[in-house]
């Protein structure tokens, strides 16, 4: 294990070796910090990107087993020498596994294959308490009971530091094609929602954002500019199923007065590289019921241009999951105002992550903070552990 004792950053090269840091936590009463860019001379800050071996590959059986310092890009490498893969496509490809879990980050790739929840069969955390624990299994069989595993799935570091993971895999998809659609306005996109889910397509990402960069699309292809929205469809398939696709949906398009603008499949892969990157920066969430999505985003947008801010989203058309970016950052004020805008609706989530005291980042939690809160104190008894959820300090303060 690497360490730099004036920063106290630990750089462990084992489980054990993170076992050892959580321990030394204990015994000094000193925090653990995930964000080795933080200068913070009063906490531990822990560098997994050394935690990078392979523990198991069973090509036969569809699983792996490997540590979390490794990254979606260094696993699919290796899976594709198997003509297999993991339907990773987040919105930098250097993320670790192990922050990827933290997150529960996903791509346009959940629509078709699920998030992270749906994969991992099982997993290895070290506890606040310093206790190395396995949840899960090896094989999909295996799993069963009480699944504690989907718990760190999501969880920031509040309730352990995640160090391996184990995944169900897939066979490599077959050729695949994409789509994009202008959308002149907001029912329209919602007549094209509702058209492609009743129909019989399954596309593996359905999209919808605010803008599309034109270097994405090529010239002679380039979209109308009258489109308010952008939503785009991705199938997997031999050349019938994309017949069908290009079929079906140029007429979904024709009935909300646009048209269908296929990606010529040289640019396809470099296209979805440059829209999982877009926003560059987006510090917000929101996610809804899908139909409830498309009713709650023109009100945020509303929101953002009454208090004159740039309004910009991003995501899963399919499941009600996005990224907004607003610019300039939105005051802690808006965001509080935009909560008890959306309440009435129903059930909305909109999220800051990272923000900090006294913006409370995760909106309520009030059906299972008192569980969570129990779950906390059990797994970080000495509160060593991040707290982004303010279940020990409520909003940041004590």
């Amino acid at each position: 294990m690497t360490t730099a004792s004036a920063s106290n950053l630990a750089a462990p090269a084992s489980p054990a070796e993170v076992q050892a840091c959580l321990q030394e936590a204990i015994a000094r009463f000193t925090p653990i910090s995930l964000d080795s860019s933080i200068s913070d001379s009063s906490s531990i800050r822990l560098d997994l990107s050394q935690l990078r071996a392979w523990r198991f590959w069973e090509p036969d059986d569809l699983t792996c087993g490997v540590e979390a310092g490794l990254t979606p890009r260094d696993v699919q490498l290796r899976l594709s020498e198997q003509r297999l893969f993991l339907p990773f496509d987040l919105p930098s490809p250097d993320f670790s596994l192990g922050a990827a879990l933290a997150g529960n980050h996903s791509g346009p790739l959940r629509q078709g294959y699920g998030s992270l929840r749906d994969f991992v069969i099982g997993i290895e955390f070290v506890t606040g308490s310093g206790e190395l624990v396995k949840a899960g299994g090896r094989v999909v069989k295996n799993v069963a009971g009480y699944d504690s595993m989907k718990l760190m799935i999501g969880s920031r570091g509040s309730f352990g530091i995640i160090t391996a993971v184990n995944f169900r895999l897939f066979p490599a998809p077959a050729p695949t094609a994409t789509w994009l659609v202008p959308c002149p306005g907001w029912e329209a996109a919602k007549r094209f929602r509702a058209a492609v889910m009743a129909s019989y397509l399954k596309p593996i990402a359905f999209e919808l954002a605010s803008s599309v960069q034109s270097a994405m699309v090529p010239p002679e292809l380039a979209p109308p500019h009258h489109a308010q929205l952008w939503a785009l469809v991705r199938c997997a398939g031999e050349e019938p199923v994309h017949h069908r696709y290009q079929k079906e949906l140029s007429e979904f398009a024709r009935q909300i007065s646009s048209q269908l603008v296929a990606i010529p499949e040289d640019r396809e892969s470099r296209f979805w590289d440059e829209w999982n990157a877009w926003p560059a920066s987006a510090p917000l969430s929101f996610s809804a019921p899908p139909e409830l999505a498309l009713r709650a985003l023109p009100l945020l947008a509303d929101h953002a241009r009454s208090a004159g801010l740039a309004f910009g989203f991003q995501g899963r058309l399919g499941l009600g999951v996005y990224r907004l970016a607003l610019r300039p950052a939105p005051a802690p004020e808006w965001i509080l105002a935009a909560r008890s805008l959306l309440a009435g609706l129903g059930e909305t989530w909109l999220t800051v992550p990272g923000a900090a005291s006294p913006l409370n980042a995760w909106g309520p939690l009030a059906t299972s903070r008192a569980f969570l809160r129990e779950l906390k104190q059990h797994l970080d008894p000495h509160h060593i552990l991040p707290d982004p959820f303010g279940l020990i300090t409520e909003n940041g303060t004590a």
